[in-house]
């Protein structure tokens, strides 16, 4: 992965966002990263696994490819959510502004500030 001399506040401000303080203190790292793939399976509970190829890093340590678990996603025709903690949506190919969480799943999974991730567009 690329780690600039960007500060986070850098960042927010090229790509014109303005995450939660919280969230920007309290993150384990923030990163820009770019969807590789995206699987959908079923492990007991439906679960979503998406694919991550780290761009930037401008807070903490993130290898150069990781995996993003979250509970829920279409499978078929059965889909799973959880109607208080909705699941960010990804598209294959898109750039992404994404906050980790301190912690990881039981099972080695980073964790993601759900609620804060950015989406990058690029004006034509």
């Amino acid at each position: 992965p690329t780690i600039t001399n960007r500060s986070p506040q850098q960042l927010f401000t090229s790509l014109g966002i303005t995450p939660p303080a919280e969230i920007v203190a309290t993150a384990r790292a923030i990163l820009v990263a770019k969807v590789l793939d995206i699987q959908v399976r079923r492990e007991v509970n439906i679960y979503t696994f998406v694919d991550f190829q780290t761009l930037e890093v401008v807070k903490g340590n993130v290898p150069q490819r990781f995996t993003y678990r979250m509970l829920g996603g279409r499978l078929g025709n059965v889909e799973s959510n959880n109607p208080h903690y909705p699941i960010p949506t990804f598209t294959l190919g898109e750039e992404v502004v994404l906050f980790l969480g301190q912690q990881f799943s039981s099972d080695g999974y980073p964790t993601l500030f759900q609620e804060s991730v950015y989406h990058i567009t690029t004006q034509n």
